[in-house]
């Protein structure tokens, strides 16, 4: 008697689709692409299932080979919806075993209108394949909790933390941390990045970036691994005398990368005292794509402070505005070696001591190319890096007026 209800359930599936006149077109962009690797497994399965289709009667689809249209699927969610009393609906696939959703919007009509996602992770995000273990993190979610395993979307993780505790080193883990996320920091490590190997993506740009406010002034995200890389969070200070920093690497967090992470102040109180220090012998650490900006008027003394040598420091594409009343970028405790600092444009509004927007320590080496430098005042040298190479870089301290090759050659080339 099942088995006779799927084969009807089947064939309503594939009348509806025939005779779909809204539209008529078949998956063709889905099924064409894939159709061979589908038949190879010996199924092919596409339907529009409501989140709560019964797991029997998927089960019973699974061995079956349908394909119908669009619009048919969609009226068939929308009154699967309906009765349900919710609008989420989608597509899934089952292709080899592992199962695919294509996440629909209520009232969507295009192939994928909601993106692609496997285990609840957006495909196609310029990351590559992980094989680890997926855990997911969102404070919005009404089932966001702790206890919860974190590997399902569903049923989230509240903090970063608690996912960073469920992570295996070097197995490959991904943090996946929802749009709308947002999370306090009281403690220096309030969000402990100390499993190596692991990975976090934050969701969304602009207000629907994750979020983490410091509300304490030794409120910090701590990197205490090797390898750890972070892409796309929010981080905010918020304490009334300042944060001393927002990020700090130890000297176990070789190879760390930050990745389009943004900084900001909520007042000239309410500040960055330094946005990321990096420990002695934290070496091949990378900060990227990142916008770091200062409120003018505060009490910050640097953006990136190296408490001593580094190896393979690499800074590129990043935007710092501060106001800081030393070098913005520090590297003079000691030397840097085969240091890449490269395409960034880094601003000191500062109108105090004349320090540097790039400051390394003399004997340092590396390369500092195509950055353009501003310092709010007229005596400030702006680049220092005497054993350094240095190629097309601009240097301002001068408002309104271009900038100048800096440092400037005097040399000739035979």
């Amino acid at each position: 008697m099942s088995k006779l209800l799927t084969i009807v359930l089947a064939l309503a599936l594939a009348m509806a689709a025939l005779f779909d006149s809204k539209n008529s077109t078949p998956l063709h962009a889905l099924t064409r692409h894939v159709r061979r690797q589908l038949l190879r497994a010996g199924r092919i399965v596409l339907l529009a299932a409501h989140e709560l289709w019964p797991g029997a009667i998927w089960d019973r689809l699974r061995g079956l080979r349908v394909t119908v249209r669009q619009h048919a699927f969609y009226w068939l969610s929308k009154g699967l919806a309906s009765l349900t009393g919710t609008e989420r609906y989608k597509w899934e696939m089952a292709l080899r075993g592992h199962r695919f959703d294509i996440l629909v919007p209520a009232g969507g009509q295009t192939n994928f209108p909601g993106g692609l996602r496997s285990r609840g992770v957006p495909v196609n995000m310029g990351f590559p394949p992980r094989k680890g273990d997926v855990y997911h993190v969102d404070s919005g979610h009404t089932n966001a909790d702790d206890d919860n395993p974190g590997t399902n979307p569903n049923h989230p993780l509240a903090t970063w933390d608690a996912a960073v505790g469920k992570c295996t080193a070097n197995n490959g883990d991904l943090i996946v941390i929802s749009e709308g996320h947002a999370e306090n920091i009281t403690a220096a490590d309030g969000v402990d990045l100390d499993v190596a190997g692991i990975t976090t993506v934050g969701l969304g740009r602009g207000n629907d970036t994750p979020t983490f406010s410091t509300t304490a002034a030794a409120g910090s995200i701590t990197i205490a691994a090797a390898s750890v890389a972070v892409h796309n969070v929010k981080v905010v200070a918020n304490f009334a005398t300042g944060t001393t920093v927002g990020w700090t690497i130890t000297a176990d967090g070789d190879y760390a990368l930050l990745d389009g992470i943004v900084m900001r102040d909520t007042s000239t109180a309410n500040e960055f005292l330094k946005h990321v220090t990096i420990a002695a012998a934290a070496d091949e650490v990378t900060i990227q794509n990142c916008d770091f900006r200062g409120l003018i008027g505060g009490s910050m003394t640097n953006s990136i402070f190296a408490e001593g040598a580094t190896a393979d420091l690499v800074l590129r594409n990043n935007l710092i505005h501060v106001d800081s009343s030393d070098s913005v970028v520090d590297h003079l405790t000691a030397a840097a070696v085969r240091a890449i600092v490269m395409d960034n444009i880094i601003i000191n509004e500062d109108t105090g001591a004349a320090k540097y927007c790039l400051e390394f320590k003399t004997a340092s080496t590396g390369v500092a190319a195509r950055n353009m430098l501003g310092y709010n005042k007229v005596d400030a040298e702006i680049g220092l890096g005497d054993a350094m190479f240095w190629f097309e870089n601009y240097g301002s301290n001068t408002i309104a007026e271009s900038g100048l090759l800096d440092p400037a050659t005097s040399h000739a080339i035979p």
